[in-house]
């Protein structure tokens, strides 16, 4: 579990209150249905409630009732329970006794208990009425002595709340509350677009609402059993699996109707969590499984371009990434770009020219954009401003936090419609990806594995915006690299444990430019061979010494180690650092240029970018 509070700690104000409310009501004699004060003793719900016919919820003052809700409710749940046991307090003068559903190992519910039960509890009457229950619905049910409302969203249960308390309404006589228990059958749909997503028993279910109308479901408590059950109720729906992978303890999968709606599943064994997110079709673009050339027309190459350029006479920033991969095909993929400056866009521009099989038609495959700080994203909006004229872009992927969610971190605004503007006024058929955990995206002879989202940290809240960097593995054949962004602390957590040593790679890129993100745990699974290192010259000397004296904090340190893999580390500085890959055997030759202008004449560097 990621997340929760017992609802014994969120009552004790409200409790407080009810205690109050319940002393100033019982200070003198409630009157009887004549109007006149009874000092005699209620009769008990034992006595009087036959089991077809009525609940007596509160009568004479008192209640056998006790109102149930789960261990770690959600917040809609909570609301809901406060407001019932509220207005129950108002209108009867009666304060409800109350739990949660938590019960020691091996003890039962008692099912001759009088209950309210509020929420997804853990009673096997809430589960078998959850169980027909669909995610966009509430259903009030009685079983037994049990009055239930259950719901999956935070929408369903609070207007399940509302419903249930317009039932008690009605069926107040004076300040007597009974029940009679055929009103209490209801069920409605609230949000047709949860209907849609299957319905997994023994799971518990919350939803976040994504960006672009896109919805991300999460049942807590999941196993890799639950997945297959979620994939066989897609396919019994109509629902294509148009891709599947598994890797770690992470498994996905792809479905589509091709008309309506696309569900990316994927669980997080590291968690126990089964994910959905469900999209209009007509704005998720499948990724795409083009076939690898039979024949390539060109060497597949990798470029490091560093971005610590002196800018106009200041001294050059330390951070920022630029990575370019040339396909046998001739196209690139780029990952980030760096900073927002002309400078920066016009030397990965003179790049591409020098990397070009025809200068004169460079095609961009896909821009990959990994989170949107202008350390990274800057130079798109640069390039976009200035060469969509000369090169071509085909694609985009990425995955943004919402406007909320951003909100909440250091992150005060987003470039992306700025560049949305740019990108699609040069090429008005630009295909936007979504990037989800799992998918895996293929473009001549390079397949890019989505390794993690903002949608696996999910349904903890953003609060640190590099959470919400993308983290993606590509390959060539048999060779991989692990681009790790500006992977988090918690981002790093999440990896480890849903991964472990399945990430092991040739490459890596160093997380975060060195700062807090990576960490000795995950560069040891990663266990590379080659190390890049988005830094100028002046923080990498810094994280250096860090390591020297003892305080780095377990960042960086594994990459002095002497038992490691690591045959060469490449720092970014200023520099091109251009390999020639062989998918095949895994051989790189590298060549080393001081700069863009040094890349460009063809002067390879005589100097070490590496300890």
């Amino acid at each position: 579990m990621k997340y929760g509070y017992s609802i014994w700690m969120r009552l004790i104000v409200f409790t407080i209150l009810c205690i109050t409310l319940t002393a100033f009501f019982f200070s003198c004699d409630l009157p009887d249905e004549n109007g006149e004060a009874s000092g005699e003793e209620s009769t008990t719900e034992e006595e009087t409630n036959a089991p077809d016919e009525a609940f007596h919820v509160a009568v004479n003052g008192t209640s056998s009732f006790t109102m149930v809700a789960p261990e770690f409710p959600t917040d809609g749940e909570e609301e809901a329970f406060m407001e019932i046991r509220s207005e129950v307090a108002a209108m009867t003068g009666v304060s409800l006794a109350f739990t949660d559903d938590w019960l020691r190992e091996g003890d039962l519910h008692d099912p001759d208990a009088y209950e309210i039960l509020i929420g997804q509890t853990n009673y096997d009457e809430t589960q078998t009425i959850l169980s027909d229950t669909s995610y966009g619905s509430y259903t009030i049910a009685v079983s037994g002595r049990k009055i239930i409302l259950a719901a999956w969203s935070e929408q369903a249960i609070l207007t399940g709340a509302e419903v249930l308390l317009r039932i008690f309404r009605d069926s107040l006589d004076g300040q007597d509350l009974v029940v009679p228990r055929s009103a209490l059958s209801k069920t409605q749909v609230v949000d047709r677009t949860l209907d849609f997503i299957p319905v997994v028993p023994g799971v518990r279910m919350d939803h976040i609402y994504d960006s672009n109308g896109a919805i991300e479901a999460i049942y807590e408590n999941a196993t890799p059993e639950h997945f297959n059950v979620c994939a066989e109720r897609l396919e019994k729906n109509g629902y294509t699996k148009y891709a599947e992978n598994a890797r770690g303890k992470v498994l996905s999968a792809i479905f589509t109707d091709y008309k309506n709606y696309t569900f990316n599943v994927f669980y997080e064994g590291g968690y126990d969590q089964l994910c959905v997110t469900v999209e209009s079709y007509s704005v998720s673009t499948l990724p795409p499984k083009e076939k690898k050339m039979s024949m390539g027309i060109c060497d597949t190459q990798f470029a490091q371009l560093g971005v610590a350029y002196n800018y106009s006479g200041s001294k050059p920033p330390q951070n920022g990434m630029c990575y370019i991969w040339r396909l046998e095909n001739g196209k690139f993929i780029i990952l980030d770009g760096g900073f927002s400056y002309s400078l920066g866009a016009k030397n990965l521009y003179e790049t591409l020219s020098e990397m070009a099989i025809d200068p004169d038609n460079i095609v961009i495959a896909s821009w990959i954009v990994s989170h949107f700080h202008s350390d990274h994203v800057g130079t798109l909006v640069r390039f976009s401003e200035s060469y969509l004229k000369e090169v071509e872009i085909e694609s985009m992927i990425f995955n943004l936090p919402t406007e909320a969610q951003a909100s909440l971190t250091e992150m005060s605004s987003s470039a992306w419609n700025r560049i949305k503007s740019l990108v699609t006024r040069a090429n008005p058929d630009i295909c936007i990806y979504k990037a989800h955990p799992g998918q895996i995206y293929h473009f001549a002879n390079a397949e890019i594995e989505i390794l993690y989202t903002l949608e696996m940290y999910a349904p903890m809240d953003l609060t640190y915006y590099n959470t919400c960097s993308l983290v993606i593995d590509v390959k060539f054949g048999d060779f991989n690299m692990i681009m790790l962004g500006d992977c988090s602390t918690e981002a790093n957590e999440n990896i480890c444990k849903n991964y472990g040593d399945s990430i092991e790679a040739e490459v890596v890129q160093v997380a975060h430019h060195g700062y807090a993100g990576g960490s000795n745990a995950l560069y040891t699974l990663v266990d590379p061979i080659y190390v890049f290192w988005p830094a100028g010259a002046s923080w990498y000397s810094t994280c250096v010494n860090k390591v020297s004296s003892g305080d780095d904090t377990g960042r960086n340190a594994y990459f002095f180690l002497k038992n490691t893999r690591i045959r060469k580390l490449y720092v970014g500085k200023a520099a091109v650092v251009l390999l020639e890959l062989e998918e095949d055997t895994g051989f790189m030759s590298a060549a080393i240029y001081e700069n863009v202008d040094a890349f460009r004449s063809g002067e390879e560097s005589e100097f070490e970018l590496s300890p």
